[in-house]
């Protein structure tokens, strides 16, 4: 038998020799131009099962270590320099959160085609607190991407006799073609820095295992698991474990003549410049990260295409084209044509059913249309403005489910040529709360100019044509255009209210409390924080009663979710309630919805056993604020509530914070890696000549950031990309005062 060892020991025995020949010789330049393997792509965990065994090891890595000891559960027998189970476990301790898994697996004896699939689970992470994710290739034919939980049953199927807990992630139908028999396969599992993860199967992309799955931080294992196999044995060989390196198979950047092929993760301007290597297909300036593309770039199932602070200049009618699971993340980016004709976006493959990752942040993507994407993974547009936009669909997206990434329009602009374009919105949501209205998308502080915004009613998956499959959230949104009608749209606007006593003086420490008159339990006041969430299918039921989930009763799918119900805050300084940059304490108020079509609240303040009510208030299109993190005055969502008391004021004056913006906003606070695609801490609202001084708990001053906006109300933004773990502290002082905080990093 052929073994991957085989192929690969003369490399990496040289690649291990490279190292320690590099740590005497430092300067030698013998083996400069011709080492190709680093220390960092050296598996932390290899076996090759070469010693026939799994336990009290005698034989060697290819570079010299002893073969791994694993703990086993269940008959495994490794004799055949494979290891080989019917029904069993072998686990390892390994913390590897990001990286590269690999194996191969096979059958000993060909199982019937019904059963071809048969329970082979590999589990490929594994947390301390018995939860994992694994690989899941069951006996449906689907391979699904799983995260194991204490105490749920979900695989995405109805299986009411599995008795093992997990919670699906992400499936996919690879068909009995590509594992039936009992041939080797290799399999490479990655998760990358950003938490998003996928799988190959034999070299090709497995489509739907694009996923971004949550928290391993505490990862502490690594195993492999054959699962009531009845009878027909299964057998893996060739493990290999990778800290930190994303291995994808076959991967190259490529350039036939037409286009660009980008097959690699981390696929930079100059990574491209480096490979095509000619000005007249691809012209890089490394000074200032600028290229102009004078060929389609196609990236690949799986692949990562990534700029930062570059700019792109595509040549007029050029294409950046991209395969179903492809990766796309752009930050302070500019892509635009090389002259008034536009270029364009491109789904490439036999289905335009297209899933991918697209995450835009403070960019700008101009004169370019053609954008379609179905099944997005995620979909996060934030502080980013598309302008000139053309066709009459330049950004059309197919929703099937709530992504397991993000879909999050934020802080954007949307803007057309001529005022015939449509942003164009379409998809079902089985999977989610479907009453009082079922959810969709979030687009918050967001303007579409000269632009419809159309939100199709008739896709709905696994829910009854003509039924709601998925409402688009509208917070704080300018809409020059509306497409089909309101009831698939939800109006919310934020609600500012200002506490005072009898003589108009600012009440600080004031509870303010929000309650809708009609129905407060479906049509609460909310805030902006959205966190993952486990929904189970038989609870999700329309206004009617109607299921809409027969045959799925009992599963539970994972998605993230508006966890946003806030009916009380707390004013600050300034008398005011917190503002939309504090997510989890501004107040954001329905303006319209399915049931009630136009809710008013009642405001109630309370401080030190004084209280005041104003009822009636009625948010509308007039609330909408240019500046979400500004005061919009009385005209603009601004309540007052006037306490019967009388507030003592300091006659010293002494307060340092005194006459500082006390709504500045700080986020996000806490800041949890998993839950953020860029590693940035905003700090908004400051006064102009603002310095920002970010300290250690023990006191070490670790960054200075000076803020001279001459305009006020800006922001600054800490890059915390090389910053470890815990709690600092920040101070902030301008010609107004001084104020100090904490901000937690959890990574």
């Amino acid at each position: 038998m052929t073994k991957i060892k085989d192929v690969i020991i003369e490399e990496r025995a040289f690649s291990r020799f490279y190292i320690c020949f590099i740590n005497l010789v430092v300067c030698s330049l013998l083996f400069v131009g011709v080492a190709k393997i680093q220390a960092s792509s050296i598996p932390v965990i290899y076996d090759d099962f070469s010693d026939g065994k799994l336990q009290n090891r005698t034989g060697t890595d290819p570079w010299g270590e002893k073969l791994p000891e694993w703990n086993v559960s269940g008959t495994w027998d490794a004799s055949s320099e494979e290891a080989q189970t019917d029904d069993g476990e072998i686990t390892i301790s390994c913390n590897v959160t990001a990286g590269t898994w690999k194996f191969r697996y096979r059958y000993l004896s060909a199982p019937p085609t019904s059963d071809y699939t048969r329970g082979s689970f590999m589990k490929f992470i594994v947390q301390s607190n018995a939860s994992s994710l694994q690989l899941n290739n069951p006996t449906d034919g689907h391979w699904w991407l799983d995260y194991w939980a204490t105490g749920e049953i979900n695989d995405g199927w109805p299986r009411a006799s599995q008795s093992y807990p997990y919670i699906n992630m992400v499936g996919s139908c690879i068909g009995g073609s590509r594992v039936a028999g009992t041939a080797w396969h290799d399999v490479v599992f990655i998760r990358d820095d950003n938490g998003y993860v996928g799988t190959w199967l034999d070299g090709a992309f497995v489509e739907y295992s694009r996923d971004r799955n949550l928290d391993i931080s505490d990862n502490t294992l690594f195993s492999l698991r054959g699962y009531n196999l009845a009878g027909y044995t299964f057998a893996v060989d060739d493990i290999e474990v990778y800290d930190g390196v994303f291995l994808i198979p076959n991967k190259n950047i490529s350039y036939d003549g037409i286009t660009i092929t980008v097959n690699d993760y981390d696929v930079t301007l100059n990574r491209i410049a480096d490979s095509v290597s000619n000005p007249a297909v691809f012209d890089y300036n490394s000074l200032t990260n600028t290229a102009i593309c004078y060929a389609d770039i196609l990236i690949k199932s799986g692949a990562e295409f990534q700029i930062t602070n570059g700019i792109l200049k595509m040549d007029s009618g050029k294409k950046i084209k991209y395969e179903r699971e492809a990766m796309i993340f752009l930050d302070e980016v500019t892509i635009t044509s090389t002259g008034s004709s536009p270029w364009y976006w491109e789904h490439s493959g036999s289905s335009s059913y297209g899933a991918i990752v697209l995450s835009v942040i403070n960019s700008t993507i101009n004169n370019c249309g053609g954008f379609t994407s179905g099944g997005m993974k995620t979909l996060y547009l934030k502080d980013s403005q598309f302008t000139s936009l053309v066709g009459s669909q330049p950004f059309s997206i197919y929703f099937r489910r709530p992504p397991n990434g993000e879909l999050l329009i934020s802080g954007c602009l949307f803007q057309g040529s001529t005022g015939t374009e449509t942003i164009f919105f379409q998809g079902g949501d089985q999977f989610h709360q479907l009453k009082p209205e079922p959810y969709g998308m979030d687009v918050i502080d967001t303007v579409f100019e000269n632009v419809e915004f159309f939100r199709h009613y008739d896709y709905p998956y696994y829910l009854s044509p003509g039924r709601p499959g998925g409402t688009a959230n509208l917070t704080n949104v300018k809409v020059y255009s509306l497409g089909y009608n309101g009831s698939f749209y939800r109006f919310k606007y934020y609600l500012d209210v200002k506490v005072v006593d009898k003589n108009g003086t600012p009440v600080s420490g004031a509870t303010v409390t929000v309650v809708n008159e009609q129905d407060n339990i479906d049509y609460s006041s909310e805030n902006l924080f959205r966190s993952w969430k486990y929904l189970k299918v038989e609870d999700q039921v329309s206004a009617g009663g109607e299921d809409y989930f027969t045959g799925q009763q009992g599963n539970w799918f994972k998605g993230l979710v508006d966890e946003n119900n806030c009916s009380s805050a707390i004013t600050e300084i300034n008398g005011h309630t917190p503002l939309p940059s504090n997510i989890m304490n501004t107040l954001v108020l329905i303006n319209n919805g399915v049931v009630i079509s136009n809710p008013t609240y009642a405001v109630n303040a309370e401080k030190d056993g004084y209280t005041a009510t104003v009822t009636g208030i009625d948010p509308d299109e007039n609330w909408y604020r240019e500046n979400p993190n500004s005061y919009p005055g009385l005209d603009k969502g601004t309540v007052v509530v006037e306490l019967p008391m009388i507030i003592e004021t300091d006659a010293t004056g002494d307060d340092e914070n005194r006459g500082l913006n006390e709504n500045l906003g700080v986020f996000p606070n806490p800041y949890v890696k998993s839950k953020n695609v860029n590693e940035k801490i905003s700090f908004n609202n400051l006064y102009p000549g603002t310095t920002i001084k970010i300290y250690t708990i023990s006191g070490k001053l670790i960054k200075t950031i000076k803020h001279n906006d001459p305009t006020g109300g800006g922001s600054e933004e800490w890059n915390i990309s090389g910053v470890a773990s815990g709690m600092y502290i920040y101070c902030i002082e301008s010609a107004e005062g001084k104020k100090t905080g904490k901000v937690s990093i959890i990574k």
